[in-house]
């Protein structure tokens, strides 16, 4: 099941644990291929049980280089069954505009624990989707929708001129200088995100949260985490911020034109609005509801079961 454009750096068989599912032995190989770049728009990363990193790097052309593995119950078979793997770099025929690389496993072979992990380098900018599972994914310098998707894996997305969607199950979630709107989710894992100047919408389950320079509107949940939020939406802006367990701070514009609403049921509300006009409908220790500048427009949420919430501003 080889395919041509895969330059073979050398294989090994290692020995693992006699409890693994599929195999005892496990066989290992590096792989790298070059390929021209056509002026696509987009590339999409469908791999399986392992990293992805994707960049924009040097040159005219696509550079792949990775490593594939795979189980097997002797060395030979191992070995064998490495042979029937194989990773595909073409454009795509069902998506004008598109190259694709993709790891390909025999379903036969899905209960040998099979993988790979890539590190790819793009010649421009371009839009992305990156799907692997039990690894982590890195998207660099890209611009366009980079929607990135992994099972349990930590993700890091770094100059991104376009959207961003990370998704992953198990992992921290980790952005920096995204120039446009940011949907991050995970389920047991932190997010700390900085800069961002579209909207931040960032859910976690049992995590923490800290975003700092976004300078559109912000959702940010968590189950069991603190928040802490440092931003500059537009006047009329929402900011929403929740957690079941965990404190919350935030800092933001005094122009807003806001409601704001604040509760706690276990800790104290601590909200200083120094010389902004206010209409107060309540302004209780463990409650807060006031309108500032006039309010009505926009919307400042914090809302927490069990700590303290701190706002600010500037």
């Amino acid at each position: 099941m080889r395919r041509l454009g895969i330059v073979s750096m050398g294989a090994g068989v290692a020995l693992v644990g006699c409890g693994c599912t599929g195999g005892a032995f496990r066989a290992t190989r590096d792989f790298a291929l070059t390929k021209p770049w056509e002026n696509y728009e987009r590339i999409v990363v469908r791999s399986r049980n392992g990293r992805v990193d994707l960049a924009v790097g040097d040159g005219n052309d696509v550079r792949i280089d990775g490593k594939m593995y795979i189980q097997g119950i002797t060395l030979q078979d191992a070995e064998s069954n490495l042979d029937e793997l194989a990773v595909v770099a073409e454009a795509d025929s069902e998506s004008a505009g598109t190259f694709r690389v993709e790891f390909q496993v025999p379903e036969s072979l899905w209960n040998k624990s099979p993988g790979a992990s890539f590190r790819i380098r793009v010649p421009k900018a371009c839009a992305a989707t990156v799907d692997t599972s039990n690894g982590g994914i890195r998207a660099a310098g890209l611009k366009g929708v980079v929607a990135l998707d992994t099972s349990n894996g930590e993700i890091t997305v770094e100059d991104i001129d376009g959207r961003v969607e990370a998704d992953t199950s198990n992992g921290r979630i980790t952005a920096r200088n995204v120039t446009g709107d940011l949907v991050a989710v995970t389920s047991n894992g932190d997010a700390k995100l900085d800069g961002a100047t579209g909207t931040c919408r960032v859910r976690t389950s049992n995590g923490r949260v800290e975003l700092s320079g976004a300078r559109g509107n912000v959702e940010a949940i968590t189950s069991n985490g603190d928040i802490r939020v440092d931003a500059t939406p537009a006047t009329t802006g929402n900011v929403v911020l929740t957690t079941s367990n965990g404190s919350i701070w935030a800092t933001l514009p005094a122009q807003m034109t806001a409601d704001v609403r604040l509760r706690t049921s276990n800790g104290g509300v601590d909200a200083s609005f120094g010389e902004i006009p206010l209409k107060v409908r309540q302004f209780s220790r463990r409650s807060v509801d006031v309108s500032m500048n006039g309010g009505g427009a926009g919307k400042i949420v914090a809302e927490t079961s069990n700590g303290p919430i701190t706002l600010r501003f500037r």
